[in-house]
Formats: structure tokens, sequence, C-alpha cells
């Protein structure tokens, strides 16, 4: 009876916490592109170059794709990435984040 329970219990186990880790990676990521927009919105707002700002928003979140949008008075960074889960190749996740920033009036 317990070998029994151990042969389904453990496998479980494990999806659980492959399932967490995975959950916790992409949150992180997320977090991460979400500081990268904020970042590079908040410096082009202050009127730095938009080529420098976007080197530095690639190398703060590599693999992702960054897009700026300047209206006059926003500056707004779209920051977009799609994740594959390691385990499940198949399954990808789309992320998005988004930050605007008032321009700074000199």
């Amino acid at each position: 009876m317990a070998v029994l329970e151990a042969a389904i219990g453990i496998p479980i186990l494990l999806c659980i916490g492959v399932s967490m880790m995975c959950g916790i990676g992409i949150g992180l990521t997320t977090m991460s592109m979400a500081d990268t927009a904020r970042d590079a919105a908040r410096a082009l707002a202050r009127g730095d170059v938009v080529s420098g700002v976007l080197a530095a928003a690639t190398r703060q979140s590599p693999g992702s794709t960054i897009d700026v949008t300047d209206d006059g008075a926003n500056v707004t960074v779209r920051v977009r990435r799609t994740v594959t889960i390691p385990l499940l190749r198949v399954v990808t996740i789309d992320l998005d984040e988004r930050a605007t920033a008032l321009r700074e009036a000199w």
C-alpha cells in the first residue's frame, strides 16, 4: 500500500513543484520587463538619446522586443517577449509590459 501511494504521490509532487518553479520564473521575467519599460520611459522623458536608451533596455531585458511611442507629451515604452515552458516546449506565453512617462519640460 505504501509503495503504491509513493508511486502515485511522488510524480504528482514533482509536477506541482515544477509548475511552481515555472510560475515563479515567469513572474520574475514579467517584473524584469516592467522595470525595463519603466526605466526606459523615464530616461526618454528626461530627454536621453533614444539609441542609448534602447541599447540599455536591450541589455537589461535580453530577448525582448522594445517599442517606443512618443506623442509629444508622453513617452510610452512597450516590452514584449514570448516565453516557453521548459518541460512543455509546445506551450508558449506572450508577456507584454508597458510604461508611460510624462515628458519633462526644460
